[in-house]
């Protein structure tokens, strides 16, 4: 019992290395190799321990074998080939597990960095949109107004898009840090409509730190400066607020103008509406969400995401 016992292991570690080096191919001919391995390893566990009981018997005690000898050799023969291939079986069960696992860590990469580049086009999309119409409005204002209001409006663009190239590339800063880049652009629209232009904060002080996709509100400003309050002649309010609700953030901007964005902004047809929709459902999927609402006189954007904080205590919301 011994021998066999020291003996079997032996072979089985054997068995193992060879199964190892054949199961990673997984084609026919390999497993019709690994089936004549298990036979040739049962069948040599099989004749160790026939010698060995055969040494160990008396030579006086010689005799013919019966029927009953025969059937307990053909039962351990059995026993020893379907040892073997059990430990194949599960050989071959943990070689897939660990295929599978692999497989799906490159699939968490792939979808990682599929969801990075997306939500970089998307930024780098916003920037030129942006760009595009602050650009034609400094044209519309030195046409209009002088040099001196488009030098000052132009300075001020220098400003926001330092503080956008500034922020985060990977979608997510503090509301606080989203805010300075809001005011920043609110700053280059206050010199063209001035008194017209009227800006409220509504920020709870202990939501500074908390994370939002960087350039998430200024799409949602813009859509209220150039559908409310440049198609007003009265003074138009903007008011940007941010409240949490249980494990929410909620963003809201909204205006007072006479003439809001309308049927646009409920198709969500928009470059800078449809881009924020589709950064939230990249960064948080069904977790986000955009609602938009025309009223009467005014219009409203409101955004829903996880609460998230970068760190606790930081600078308070202006």
């Amino acid at each position: 019992m011994l021998v066999t016992s020291l003996a079997g292991p032996l072979i089985s570690l054997v068995l193992s290395v060879l199964a190892e080096r054949l199961l990673g191919r997984g084609t026919s001919r390999e497993w019709c190799l690994l089936g004549g391995l298990v036979l040739l390893a049962g069948s040599a566990l099989w004749t160790i321990d026939l010698i060995v009981q055969a040494q160990n018997l008396p030579l006086l005690s010689f005799r013919t074998p019966t029927k009953s000898d025969v059937l307990m050799a053909r039962f351990n023969w059995v026993y020893y080939n379907l040892l073997f291939s059990l430990q194949i079986v599960a050989l071959a069960l943990l070689a897939s597990s660990k295929t599978l696992l692999a497989r799906e860590r490159q699939l968490a990469t792939e979808r990682a960095a599929l969801q990075q580049a997306r939500l970089t086009a998307l930024r780098y999309q916003l920037n030129p949109h942006f760009l595009f119409n602050t650009l034609n409005a400094i044209s519309i204002l030195a046409a209009d107004l002088g040099a001196h209001e488009a030098e000052e409006m132009i300075s001020r663009l220098a400003d926001f898009m330092r503080a956008s190239l500034s922020s985060s590339m990977d979608g997510s800063i503090t509301l606080a840090a989203e805010l300075e880049t809001t005011q920043a652009y609110l700053a280059i629209e206050s010199v063209r409509f001035g008194e017209r232009l009227v800006v409220d904060y509504l920020c709870e002080p202990d939501l500074s730190d908390a994370l939002v996709p960087s350039l998430i509100l200024q799409p949602l400003v813009e859509n209220a400066v150039k559908y409310g309050v440049s198609r007003s002649k009265e003074a138009v309010h903007v008011r940007i607020s941010a409240r949490a609700d249980q494990k929410e953030l909620i963003l809201t901007v909204e205006d007072d103008g006479s003439c809001s964005l309308g049927v646009t902004a409920k198709a969500g047809t928009g470059v800078g509406l449809k881009n924020v929709a589709e950064r939230l459902d990249a960064l948080h999927g069904n977790e986000a969400m955009m609602r938009t609402e025309q009223r009467e006189k005014g219009f409203l954007a409101e955004l829903r995401m996880p609460l998230q904080f970068n760190s606790p205590n930081s600078v308070e919301c202006q």
